[in-house]
This record gives structure tokens, C-alpha cells and sequence, in this order.
């Protein structure tokens, strides 16, 4: 019995860490595809940054003592899409030593004023005209980690009792059948 025992110990802690890997795969790929929902086959987020803010899934699996676990993560900004954002101002760049005052000139609104430079810069929404703020209307979020992370629960645990059960009977090295739902 203590050969089984000792068996059975060392196949489950082998068996851990390839159990997680097959696991965080899975849930990456889950979660993969409720971003891809949420802003498009490629991944990038438009209008942020440069060229699109790309958003990636990535997974770690920690081997550290008995039993292996794993995390899941997401890479880029991903709180803009994540969570809902109030209604702001947009004001030009160069935001410090900026003071706003009481326009001289026939404008709309208030004049932004450089300190440092003593120049006014301006932005120009679509449509508009040129403006030197913009009010932006707050987003709604979309939260594709946290239905990704529904999705995932299942197969993931799925995944997880099929493996341990398949580690069990080849460690025990006896015939077994797994009668559980799979």
C-alpha cells in the first residue's frame, strides 16, 4: 500500500502541471474569442495610441510546491474596454501650466491658455469646427474578461477532472472508469 500511495503521489503532481497547461490553453482561448467580440478579429483597439492598442490573453503556471495552478491574464489597455468611462473633457496637449479664462475673443466657451508659452492650442472634433476642449460622452464597458471568465468555467473544469481522474488511474496503475459528467 505504500507504493501505491507513493506511486499515486508522484503521478499527481507530474500529472498537475500538465493538467493546468491544457487547462490555461483552453481558458485562453476562451477568453480570446470574447475579446475578439468585443473589438474585432485583429485585436487592436482603434483610436488608441499610435497605431491600435493591442490586447492580448497569456497564461503562467506555477509549479512551485504539490499541485501546479494557473493564471490568466490580459496585456495592453485593457481597462478602456473593460470598464465603463465617465463623461470628461478632452483639452489639448501640454496640460501643465494650462489655466483656463474667460474668452476676449468671439469664441464659444473658455480660451486655453499655455502659461509657459502663452499660446492657445486647439483641437478639432469632427463636424464641429475648430474647438479648444472637447466633451467626450464616457463609454459603456463591454467586459470581455469577465464574460470570458464565465465562459471559461466549465471547460476548464472539464478539463481539469477528466485529467486528475486519467492521472489517478495511471498512477494507481488498476482499471477504472470515470462515471461523472464530462
Amino acid at each position: 500500500m505504500p507504493d501505491l500511495m507513493g506511486r499515486l503521489g508522484g503521478a499527481i503532481k507530474a500529472g498537475s502541471t500538465q493538467t493546468m497547461h491544457k487547462a490555461a490553453a483552453e481558458a485562453k482561448k476562451i477568453h480570446t474569442r470574447q475579446l475578439v467580440k468585443a473589438i474585432g478579429p485583429d485585436l487592436r483597439m482603434s483610436n488608441v495610441g499610435k497605431n491600435g492598442a493591442r490586447l492580448s490573453i497569456y497564461y503562467t503556471v506555477d509549479t512551485r510546491g504539490e499541485i501546479s495552478s494557473a493564471s490568466i491574464a490580459i496585456r495592453g489597455p485593457a481597462h478602456l474596454i473593460e470598464r465603463p468611462t465617465k463623461p470628461h473633457g478632452i483639452y489639448p496637449k501640454g496640460s501643465r501650466g494650462v489655466t483656463r479664462r474667460k474668452s476676449t475673443r468671439k469664441t464659444v466657451g473658455p480660451v486655453i491658455v499655455n502659461t509657459k508659452t502663452g499660446k492657445s492650442n486647439l483641437i478639432m472634433p469632427p463636424a464641429r469646427g475648430y474647438r479648444r476642449s472637447a466633451m467626450h460622452p464616457g463609454t459603456k464597458g463591454e467586459y470581455p474578461f469577465a464574460l470570458g471568465q464565465k465562459a471559461a468555467e466549465g471547460a476548464v473544469l472539464r478539463i481539469v477532472r477528466g485529467n486528475i481522474f486519467a492521472v489517478i488511474k495511471s498512477g494507481a496503475g488498476v482499471r477504472m472508469q470515470y462515471v461523472g459528467k464530462s
